[in-house]
């Protein structure tokens, strides 16, 4: 039995919607392995996002009609890039209850994520939020601000507290940044300002890092509605209070931001902070093969390991994976229809690449190579017949080759291409014969291979043509030129032709 494996690109990559909401761009980028890359970009998004299907078909894969399949691998060379800190939620309360303010957990907080809250007082007296961090605080005649942070954790409370607050005219505001990376504590990164006119001005912070994202929390001690900074993007607006956003791409002081309330009643803060940005991320959501049909199998080969900055093959299946088809044939891989589907999960800020997407097939086949004259090369001149079948059938596959072995003197074998072999112990008749495929024999006849040993000691005994030219024909010549003649030749194996 002959085990072997066929690898081929597709000819056909699609983006499918039949899932998700990030399309990939570019997706025949994915044929072939050059670089060039089929991407799915959520670098401009807040929030992660599915891809949809990368769908690749028409392998062109093709075997003997006998050999059996044992299993399929595809290797995808992947990578992620770009990544950065992007606000995915915020909440605004003015309700003060028992001297406390509390805010709603956001459904989409996930461990990992960087709660920024702030929270302002028509009162000079001190507060505190529970299980927060405070950076930054101000007490003044008539009013008090304060902003803290914490990084949620993977069992976070249903509700945050602002906490002794001496008054009831009080408000506070909860944002929720994802992708990001707190500033080292040295307070440079952000900035805290009250007052009680109705635009607030927040000086000038400096970011750490490029592409850090620096967040603008504006909040009033009553309800207002407000006009961003004109350097910043809003994010949202409630209550009394306002976020807002900008992309830096260079680190470094960002100026003052100014933002405008509708009123100039009671006190209005003003916190700004630059939060550098997080790894760039993706991870398989679904890795499935596509039937003949169309349809997705049920199979799915997705990892949890989280795809490389820099590019990387990931292999999914095996040599004896059929990807839970039991019934899966030969005839379901040679399928021009058939392939595979890849569905991904990426980031906030981040872009997914796909540079290739090879299928590896594995098939088992039996190989007979047969002598019809005498085992062994006896005699200068003697000529000899071998001929190869696949499980007793002739082999007329137009994409085999075989080859033959025998034990050569320690001397110099010189051959009909007029190319010169240093041959000593076991060598490979035809090694360095140009490497073309045979075409198949007319009539389903069976491969064969002639070899006439001569003594003249010629290198241009060429009686035919090249053995490996492509000519269709049942019997194929070649005239070796040898001082003694070999004995125990033998046949080997059977390889693909490229």
């Amino acid at each position: 039995m002959t085990v072997r494996t066929q690898t081929r690109y597709p000819t056909a990559v699609v983006s499918d919607d039949a899932v998700g909401t990030l399309a990939w761009t570019t997706p025949e980028e994915a044929e072939a392995a050059d670089g060039d890359y089929a991407e799915a970009d959520n670098s401009a998004s807040g929030v992660a996002a599915q891809t949809e299907y990368l769908k690749a078909t028409g392998f062109g894969h093709s075997f003997a009609s006998v050999a059996v399949p044992l299993g399929r691998r595809f290797d995808v060379t992947r990578r992620v890039t770009g990544g950065r800190a992007a606000i995915v939620a915020f909440v605004e309360s003015g309700t003060v209850v028992s001297n406390t303010i509390t805010l709603p957990k956001p459904e989409v907080v996930s461990e990992g994520d960087i709660l920024l809250l702030l929270a302002i007082q028509d009162d000079n007296s001190s507060f505190n939020a529970p299980n927060f961090v405070q950076l930054a605080g101000q007490s003044t005649t008539g009013r008090s601000s304060r902003a803290f942070y914490r990084i949620a954790t993977d069992s976070e409370p249903d509700e945050y507290e602002v906490a002794g607050l001496d008054v009831t005219t009080a408000r506070a505001q909860l944002v929720v940044v994802r992708n990001g990376v707190m500033p080292a504590m040295t307070g440079f990164a952000w900035s805290l300002t009250h007052a009680s006119t109705a635009g607030i001005t927040v000086s000038t912070v400096t970011s750490e890092e490029d592409n850090a994202l620096l967040i603008g929390m504006f909040q009033r001690s009553v309800t207002a509605t407000w006009t961003e900074p004109s350097e910043m993007d809003e994010y949202d607006e409630s209550g009394g209070g306002m976020a807002c956003s900008e992309l830096l791409p260079t680190a470094g002081a960002t100026g003052s931001r100014t933002a405008t309330s509708s009123t100039s009643a009671n006190e209005v803060a003003g916190f700004i902070i630059a939060v550098n940005p997080g790894p760039p991320g993706a991870v398989d959501e679904r890795v499935s093969l596509v039937l003949p049909d169309g349809s997705v199998g049920e199979g799915d080969r997705a990892t949890s390991e989280a795809w490389p900055e820099s590019p990387g093959a990931a292999s999914y299946g095996g040599a004896a994976d059929k990807w839970d088809e039991d019934s899966l044939t030969l005839e379901d891989i040679e399928d021009e229809d058939s392939g595979l589907v890849v569905t991904a999960t990426v980031a906030a800020g981040s872009t997914a690449g796909i540079d290739a997407v090879a299928s590896v097939v594995t098939v088992e086949e039996s190989l007979e190579v047969t002598p019809t004259g005498p085992s062994t090369f006896s005699a200068p001149n003697q000529t000899d017949t071998w001929d190869v079948a696949f499980d007793g059938s002739p082999a007329t596959q137009a994409s085999y080759r075989y080859q033959l072995r025998g034990p050569l003197p320690a001397t110099t074998l010189a051959y009909d291409s007029g190319v010169v072999v240093s041959a000593s112990g076991s060598h490979e008749i035809g090694s360095g014969a140009p490497v073309v495929p045979w075409a198949a024999p007319q009539g389903g006849a069976t491969y064969q291979r002639i070899i006439t040993v001569t003594e003249d000691g010629s290198a241009d005994t060429d009686t035919v043509g090249d053995p490996l030219s492509g000519v269709s024909q049942d019997e194929i010549t070649t005239d070796w030129t040898l001082p003694t003649a070999p004995t125990g030749l033998a046949a080997v194996a059977v390889t693909e032709a490229p």
